[in-house]
């Protein structure tokens, strides 16, 4: 009953998403990047939109953020035909957002789909070559097109410099490419730590305000999100503080030029953290479990990697890359405060449960 849009970044999986979804019903798929499709939408006329929908009850528009007024449109075609379910699908929710959301509110509901998650990696390969190959996941990461490949150097390296790059660098807001590049680079040496703004700017020569600008386009395009820090009750927690992820670790590790596996990285720590942060974030989303996600830290220097929380209950995970760290402890003014309802420190040894309740 309502307009679905289907967010993620491009390759990530969409269209093969929606073309599973024609093999079970009956229904039209749509390229909104090809001319026809294109210029009918945006005619607007409902006579000439319905006959490119062929009388089909399941229409699927894919990356429909390219349609100008692509909310009017959809709107239009919701309320004098809503027997019609329209699937659009865009690879930068700024633009699809944008263009849909207000025309459509209280008409839509959305998905978000992300690189493949280890439960899906896990059903297909089985556990124990999931664990045999986890440190290749880590380098390559999670793309569909990467992790099927034999040469997944290769495919990374088509993928991050085509695909990836081509909503970013199309958007309007986007003034210096070179720019983009560079606070790319920053934030993928800094994954795991506080990001200063004025820092990045200083290194680069910009503006606080441009690098923000740059990096909330980034969010929108799936490249990358930011963990805010979490505050409450104690004086002496930080409360203005981000970290950044990338969604994708093999983007990440593509940016800074380093595919070398895990355990001859001084990084490997916030790689893993990187890693085990997407999959806990995959797991809330498609379970519809609803959380919200920040790290903590005191101004003493005592932290948690990832905080969940949901109503009052409160989660903790520390994240570890060797199995021989697992014994460390939760910061105690913390356990104090917000006593929480699961401690759990994730390792190589028990990845899976970051994937349970």
């Amino acid at each position: 009953g309502k307009v679905i849009l289907l967010y993620g970044a491009r390759q990530v999986g969409k269209t093969t998403l929606c073309q599973e979804l024609l093999k079970k019903h009956k229904g039209i798929y749509l390229h909104c990047e090809i001319n026809q499709v294109n210029s009918i939408l945006q005619s607007k006329e409902v006579t000439n939109i319905l006959n490119l929908f062929e009388n089909q009850k399941l229409v699927i528009l894919d990356e429909a953020q390219v349609i100008p007024n692509i909310g009017y449109i959809l709107k239009l075609i919701h309320d004098l035909h809503p027997d019609i379910q329209i699937i659009a699908t865009g690879s930068s929710s700024f633009d699809l957002a944008n263009k849909a959301g207000e025309p459509l509110v209280g008409r839509s509901t959305t998905f978000t789909l992300f690189p493949l998650a280890i439960k899906e990696v896990i059903n297909s390969v089985g556990y124990l070559k999931f664990l045999e190959n986890i440190d290749m996941y880590l380098t390559f990461g999670l793309m569909p097109g990467v992790v099927d490949s034999a040469n997944k150097a290769q495919s990374l390296d088509n993928l991050t410099s085509g695909y990836l790059y081509k909503d970013i660098l199309s958007h309007e807001q986007l003034k210096n490419p070179h720019l983009l590049n560079q606070i790319l680079k920053a934030l993928a040496f800094q994954v795991g730590n506080l990001v200063s703004l004025r820092e990045i700017a200083s290194l680069l020569g910009t503006t606080h305000n441009t690098v923000l600008k740059y990096i909330e386009l980034l969010e929108k395009t799936f490249v990358i999100y930011r963990l805010f820090s979490y505050k409450k009750n104690l004086r002496n927690e930080l409360n203005s503080a981000f970290k950044v992820y990338f969604w994708d670790t093999g983007f990440r590790n593509w940016l800074i030029g380093n595919t070398t596996l895990p355990g001859l990285r001084s990084d490997k720590g916030a790689l893993w953290e990187n890693f085990c942060v997407n999959e806990r974030i995959k797991y809330s989303s498609y379970n519809n479990e609803y959380q919200q996600f920040y790290f903590w830290r005191s101004y003493s220097g005592a932290e948690i990697d990832l905080v969940e929380t949901k109503d009052d209950l409160v989660n903790v995970f520390e994240i570890k890359y060797s199995p021989k760290k697992s014994n460390k402890k939760f910061p105690k003014s913390f356990i104090e405060t917000y006593l929480p309802q699961q401690k759990k420190i994730i390792t190589k040894a028990n990845i899976q449960e970051i994937i349970e309740k």
